[in-house]
Formats: C-alpha cells, structure tokens, sequence
C-alpha cells in the first residue's frame, strides 16, 4: 500500500468535493465520473495485492476538464454596468427655455423645361475601296524581282499547311513579325505598310497583288541578299489571302 499516493488521491477528492459542492444544482456529469474513478483508485490503494495505481490518459483528461469548469464556477460573476442617471428639468427652467423653431421648407423647385430633340444623325456613307493599281507588264522589272514570286511545290506535311488560306493579312501577323516587316522591307515607314496591307486586302486576285507588291519589290529593293528571304515570306503570306479564290 502507497499511503503518500493514498494521501494525494484524497487531496483531490477533496478538492473535487469542495467545487462540486459550490454549486450543487450543476453538477457535471465529468465531475462525477472523476469523482469515481478517484474513490477507485483509492479503494485499490488499501487491497493487499500491493499494486500501485497510474493515472491513465483519460483520468488525466478529466482532470483537466473538471479543472476549466471548477475555474468557470470560481470566476466571479461580470459586474452589472450601471443605468445611465436620467436627469430632471425643473418646471421653472423649461418655462425658460426657447422652444425649437422647425426649420423652413424648401421651395420648390421650377420643372427644367424640355430640351429640344437631339437632331437625327446623318448616316455617312463609307468610302469607297482603294482603286487597284495599274496593270505593269512583268517584262519592266528585272529578273531578281521576276525570282521572288516564284513559288515552289509544297512536299512536306508542314510546307503545306504553312500554306493555309487567310483571311486579313495584318491579323495573321504578330507583333514582333509585323515590326521586323516594317523595318526590313518598308523601311521602317509605317504608314507605307499600313497603305500596302490595306490594298492587299482589298484587291481581287493574286495576279493584281503581284502587279502591286512588284512596285513595293522595285521601290524598296527587296531582291537584295539582306532582304530577299524576308519578302519571300512576306509574298508567300500575301498568296495565302488569295488561297480560297483559286
């Protein structure tokens, strides 16, 4: 028999007793079930097997549940806040006082007289299309311009739906594309691109976008070595505007 463990478990009976007894009306079933395994382990204490009792894990948790609410219960209670004093005018002094003028109506306001209807818009008429350019025989350039608009067959796979038709040339190119055209085969001049791209999307054929880039080709040079391969590209996309119309 362990009389020093003996001594604790009825330290804690006590304790337990005294906070269930602050409040008899509330008791918590946790409390009692505490309370029996404490008178447990105190009857254990006084067999003669001379086994010595370990708080098991759920004791423990009781412990500590039974601890917040003996807490709880221990806490005193929140002080009621104090009502506000309600203080008395004496008759004499609310003789004395002005009575509040209410405040004056707005006027009204005059109605804003109708405003005159707006005047109907005029439809404009859209202009009309770019003429297209003037037929040049191909005999007036020289061979090296004539060499650009050559095209090869298509063998591979990938040749041939590189050469997909489009439908507008300035949305089929991309940023970084349209700057390096602009550059290489115009000059840099934005404004003879932009004119170039809008006559090549608006012409009928191939045969007369020919006829036109052949101009640029001459114009710009573009049949030399810097910027040959780049305006082949270039005439390539342009034959794909006209793809659908073959």
């Amino acid at each position: 028999m362990d009389l020093k463990k003996a001594q604790i478990l009825l330290s804690k009976i006590n304790t337990l007793l005294k906070s269930m007894g602050s409040d008899e009306g509330n008791i918590a079933s946790i409390e009692k079930d505490l309370m029996k395994s404490y008178i447990r382990d105190l009857y254990e204490q006084f067999q003669e097997t001379g086994s010595s009792t370990v708080a098991s894990p759920k004791q423990v948790e009781q412990e500590e549940e039974v601890e917040v609410i003996r807490q709880e219960k221990a806490a005193p209670p929140p002080k009621p806040r104090p009502k506000p004093r309600v203080v008395e005018i004496p008759e004499s002094l609310k003789e004395k006082l002005e009575p509040v003028k209410p405040e004056p109506k707005p006027e009204p306001k005059p109605e804003p007289e109708p405003e005159p209807p707006a005047p109907e818009p005029v439809a404009k008429s859209s202009p009309p299309p770019p003429p297209p350019p003037p037929k040049v025989k191909s005999g007036s350039f020289s061979a090296e311009v004539e060499e650009l608009f050559e095209q090869p067959k298509a063998k591979e796979l990938s040749e041939k739906l590189s050469e997909l038709p489009i439908e507008d040339l300035k949305k089929s190119m991309g940023l970084n594309e349209r700057i390096f055209t602009i550059n290489e085969l115009f000059g840099g001049d934005q404004g003879a691109f932009d004119s170039a791209v809008n006559q090549l999307n608006s012409l009928d054929s191939f045969d007369d976008a020919k006829d036109y880039m052949m101009g640029l080709a001459s114009n710009f040079d573009w049949a030399s070595k810097k910027k040959s391969k780049k305006a082949r590209n270039f005439i390539k996309l342009v034959r794909r505007r006209y793809q659908t119309q073959k």
